[in-house]
């Protein structure tokens, strides 16, 4: 009983860091990848200031050319991210919050799609034909940035994969017991 409780409070620390993260990630969607959808006339100044600084920062060679064919699978990533990924991270906070083992599948889909656009963003921010043209610095900034909202997922896919075939593998040994017992008593 002592380890299943210490398993409980490890997976319960996850759980909040993973509504912490999920936080940060939709405030930063909704606020400045969203942007590309918004109306102009609705989008606050500091926002586009915000969103500007950035650019001028870091020289970012896929937000700085969203919407252009160059980086067209881009503007998926950045669609996905606003109708898949939004919803999912709602939902995923108020189950986690609550400690509702059924958002875990819906996570462990949200963080398979997050790490890997992720990682082909790095990908293309270093290896692409942008990259020559970054500094040091910009590229530093760059990496700082995305490889946080890639390694969080992985960490995420990785745990809540493990917890999703546990769980079922419990059920599955519970579904077993239930039909021998039924069997005994007919």
């Amino acid at each position: 009983m002592a380890l299943r409780q210490k398993l409980w409070t490890h997976r319960r620390k996850a759980d909040w860091l993973y509504v912490a993260f999920m936080g940060v990630h939709l405030l930063a969607s909704v606020l400045v990848d969203g942007q590309l959808f918004y109306p102009q006339s609705c989008i606050p100044e500091v926002l586009v200031k915000t969103k500007q600084d950035y650019l001028r920062q870091s020289n970012d060679p896929m937000v700085g050319k969203l919407g252009q064919p160059e980086v067209a699978w881009f503007w998926m990533a950045v669609v996905l991210e606003m109708t898949w990924q939004c919803p999912a991270f709602v939902l995923g906070i108020v189950g986690l919050v609550r400690d509702d083992w059924r958002v875990w599948p819906l996570l462990v889909g949200y963080s398979s799609l997050a790490f890997s656009s992720t990682l082909f963003v790095i990908w293309q921010v270093i290896a692409g034909p942008d990259a020559p043209s970054l500094s040091s610095e910009q590229l530093r900034f760059l990496l700082q940035n995305y490889v946080p909202f890639a390694l969080m997922p992985l960490m995420m896919l990785i745990d809540l994969t493990i917890r999703c075939t546990v769980a079922l593998a419990y059920a599955q040994c519970k579904l077993a017991t239930t039909i021998r017992s039924d069997k005994k008593t007919s």
